[in-house]
């Protein structure tokens, strides 16, 4: 049996920018959760080094200019 892994860097932010052109060429975040308790689940890499669990408070002020994006889950 052949099995094959295909990885996709950024993924959920590349899924985004399909749906909203205007995102790209942004540094854009992708935040999951509620309050103060949400953390990055992606972000771009015109955003920086900004990894995935990161709050969004520190993700923010890593990299202000930053598009702020709801993951759709669909």
């Amino acid at each position: 049996m052949l099995i094959a892994c295909l990885w996709i860097e950024h993924l959920p932010v590349k899924v985004e920018m399909e749906r909203h052109p205007s995102l790209r060429n942004r540094p854009v975040v992708l935040a999951s959760g509620r309050g103060a308790h949400r953390k990055v689940m992606d972000a771009s890499p015109m955003a920086g080094r900004i990894p995935p669990g990161m709050s969004l408070a520190e993700a923010i002020s890593e990299c202000r200019n930053a598009v702020l994006v709801e993951p759709d889950p669909a």
